[in-house]
């Protein structure tokens, strides 16, 4: 997280907090928000945003999450913004996202959960896998006002769209080529990602995994663990946020979502083995 804000940024930031939160959030100039940016977003831009110690209200810490124009096309074209505001009323009426406090054009307003990821060592916790496996079920159970069947959609926006041919081609004799003959990556010189490729998307169908809403992308940092200092964590204490994934989608998809994550000390890659059986069945 980093602190260094730009002063458009925080104009626009004022500008948003005083129109569409009012109250206390009105009183106070540009430049007496404490303001907070969170990095790594692929298609919105995050900010925390403060009030003054002095300053007291319901909500006086708040998240504003907006869409960054460098990513609009590709947003666009796989994401629809009303499916996205959508989910986001829904999941937080019923206590599944941190609450909504207001919309706007590309973007939105949510109450600020001080939190940690759900990092390996709530893996090796049972309570608290029990707890996001509870919450993981209600998200998959809610009927969503959206499309009901998005696989072939999202199935080709990953392994097609992502890799397209210009990808293929890179990987075959191209730049990607070279870098991993120069730099000796002996697994990926081993394995023919083209036909691993082709493996899964098969076999993802194959499986016939019940289609459910499902969140698509629920990777340690769209799981988050209310700071309590308690000890279990309770029900209210698990938030999962970032939908802009989110569709009717095979259930099994944020199963591996989670699997895969396990115990890794990386927020995005890892080297320990995938979890056993037994490891798995307090989730399951």
């Amino acid at each position: 997280m980093e602190n260094s804000v730009s002063t458009a940024d925080r104009h626009k930031l004022h500008e948003l907090c005083k129109t569409q939160l009012g109250g206390q959030w009105a009183e106070v100039s540009a430049d007496q928000l404490i303001i907070r940016t969170s990095t790594g977003g692929f298609v919105n831009q995050l900010f925390y945003c403060d009030l003054p110690e002095h300053m007291k209200t319901k909500y006086n810490r708040v998240a504003v999450r907006y869409q960054d124009g460098t990513a609009e096309m590709t947003f666009t074209k796989y994401c629809n913004p009303v499916h996205i505001l959508t989910m986001c009323l829904v999941l937080s009426e019923r206590q599944l996202a941190p609450k909504l406090l207001s919309v706007f054009d590309k973007g939105q307003i949510s109450e600020y959960i001080d939190a940690v990821y759900f990092t390996g060592d709530y893996d090796l916790n049972p309570g608290a896998v029990a707890l996001l496996a509870q919450k993981l079920a209600k998200f998959q159970s809610i009927d969503m006002p959206v499309p009901k069947d998005r696989t072939e959609f999202t199935l080709k926006m990953i392994l097609e769209d992502w890799f397209d041919e210009t990808h293929v081609d890179s990987y075959r004799q191209g730049v990607v080529y070279e870098e991993i003959r120069e730099n000796n990556y002996k697994t990926l010189m081993d394995t023919d990602l083209i036909a691993e490729i082709a493996w899964v998307r098969k076999a993802v169908v194959d499986v016939n995994s019940p289609i459910v809403f499902s969140h698509n992308d629920l990777n340690r940092r769209n799981i988050l663990v209310r700071k309590t200092g308690g000890n279990p964590i309770g029900d209210s204490d698990i938030f999962i946020i970032d939908f802009d994934f989110s569709c009717y989608m095979y259930r099994g998809s944020d199963f591996g979502d989670y699997f895969i994550n396990y115990c890794q000390e990386e927020l995005d890659f890892g080297g320990l083995p995938f979890p056993t059986d037994t490891q798995m069945s307090p989730f399951i």
